[in-house]
């Protein structure tokens, strides 16, 4: 056991080249996958702030709203001391699509 040992750490073989082809792949298989990753999150912090930016720009359009678009009741059910309490409130509601999904805005 002890001279397998021996004559392994004085050979001077090295690394074959299919080894040497393999770890190749492997370094540039990884370095290929962490580009990907960043140049995704990239895109998605890009995206995810123009999205905030049409949201906030939605918002203040319908602050600038005079009359509103229409009126709907609410009803709100809470329940206290075991008994449910029904609220009913009408309410305006300001509307805009410039966001891909509507904006809407209420007060009572």
């Amino acid at each position: 056991m002890k001279t397998k040992l021996i004559n392994r750490l004085r050979s001077k073989s090295g690394e074959s080249i299919a080894e040497v082809l393999v770890a190749l792949l492997i370094a540039a298989l990884s370095l290929t996958m962490l580009a990907v990753m960043i140049s995704s999150t990239v895109r998605m912090v890009e995206t995810g702030k123009a999205k905030m930016t049409d949201y906030y720009d939605a918002n203040a359009k319908i602050e600038l709203q005079k009359e509103p678009d229409g009126t709907f009741n609410l009803n709100f059910k809470s329940e206290t001391d075991n008994k449910l309490k029904f609220t009913e409130e009408n309410v305006n509601y300001y509307e805009n699509t410039v966001f891909n999904n509507s904006v809407y805005s209420y007060q009572k």
